[in-house]
């Protein structure tokens, strides 16, 4: 937000004006391509149609991947617990668990508590199911008054849990890991350029000699970035 000074009556009020920066989100090109000889286009009904179905399958199992984990840097859109770990922000983005190997709800009850408190009426929780799991596990009967289940889902302190497949397992080790980020996620970026789209190859041909193959091709592309 813009900086506020106490001016007495009369007084000068001082330039204010924020500092206005863009977000520097490149985009990254995710391809698949499903060759097919003319024999199967024509007894399999409906072929093309199928095979764009699987690839828009595919396509968002990607971009589900890429949200959670996407490693970033030069080759592929920035997930969300990478872009966490590599934060470097102040205050210190990072809570470190109290037990080497273990996560429980105490360490959840700290993080809450070092996330600022313009960000908790809009924070979220994404962990992965086995996270969650630990986590009810180890809570005791007081910390369940924290824990939430209902046809919404599930909530700590008050707030929705987001659980996804891709986000860091738990695995126990003693070692670096990253189980969980809470926060305002309204600032995590998803940018694609239009929707994954599906081209047809009609008429595939041999390298060597550039002769027909007698086979087509599906050639699907999306653009994204995240960060």
């Amino acid at each position: 937000g813009s900086t506020f000074n106490i001016v007495a009556e009369g007084g000068t009020i001082g330039d204010n004006a924020p500092t206005f920066s863009g977000p520097d989100i490149p985009l990254y090109a995710g391809k698949s391509f499903v060759p097919y000889s003319l024999q199967v286009g024509q007894d399999f009904p409906d072929f093309a149609a199928e095979m764009a179905n699987l690839l828009n399958r595919g396509w968002l199992d990607l971009l589900s991947n890429l949200s959670a984990v996407g490693a970033g840097g030069t080759s592929a859109p920035t997930g969300l617990f990478t872009a966490m770990q590599n934060s470097t922000a102040s205050p210190n983005s990072h809570v470190t668990v109290t037990t080497l190997g273990s996560v429980g709800y105490v360490d959840l009850r700290s993080a809450w508590s070092a996330l600022g408190e313009r960000f908790k009426p809009v924070a979220s929780w994404v962990m992965h199911e086995d996270v969650l799991a630990k986590i009810r596990n180890e809570a005791g009967a007081a910390s369940q008054l924290d824990v939430t289940v209902d046809r919404q889902g599930t909530s700590i302190m008050g707030r929705p849990v987001i659980t996804s497949a891709w986000a860091p397992d738990f695995s126990g080790t003693t070692g670096a890991a990253n189980y969980c980020v809470v926060g305002d996620l309204s600032s995590f970026t998803v940018v694609q350029r239009g929707p994954m789209f599906v081209e047809n190859i009609p008429a595939m041909r041999s390298t060597a000699a550039g002769y027909p193959l007698g086979q087509s091709g599906l050639l699907a592309m999306g653009r994204v970035g995240m960060d």
